[in-house]
C-alpha cells in the first residue's frame, strides 16, 4: 500500500478533505491515523491503494494542494520481487527432493 504523511495546524479540516479526494479518486482505504502534539502541527497518516485511473502523483499533487498541509511525505510500496524460473540442476534437484523426503 502506498502511504501519504502530512502535518496541519487544522487536521479536523483537512483529513475529511483527504477522504474526499480518496473517494473522488476510486481509491481504496488501508488506514488513517491522526497524532496532535502540544508543540507541533497534527500529524495524519493515510495508507491507501489507488484503484482509479489517476495517478498517485495526482492524489499527491491535490494533498498538496490543501491550505493547511505542510512537510508532505509520500511512501510508495516496495517493489514486487521478480519471479524465479531457477529450477536448478538435476543435482540440486534431487539434493532438495531427498532433503524434503
Amino acid at each position: 500500500m502506498h502511504r501519504i504523511d502530512f502535518r496541519t495546524d487544522t487536521p479536523l479540516d483537512d483529513l475529511p478533505r483527504a477522504f474526499d479526494i480518496l473517494r473522488k479518486l476510486n481509491y481504496r482505504l488501508g488506514a488513517a491515523s491522526v497524532t496532535a502534539d502540544d508543540d507541533r502541527p497534527a500529524r495524519i497518516s493515510i495508507s491507501f491503494s489507488p484503484n482509479g485511473l489517476l495517478s498517485v502523483e495526482t492524489f499527491v499533487a491535490l494533498i498538496e494542494r490543501l491550505p493547511g498541509a505542510v512537510d508532505i511525505r509520500h511512501a510508495a510500496p516496495p517493489p514486487a520481487e521478480p519471479l524465479r524460473h531457477d529450477h536448478g540442476t538435476p543435482y540440486e534437484n534431487a539434493s532438495r527432493e531427498r532433503a524434503l523426503a
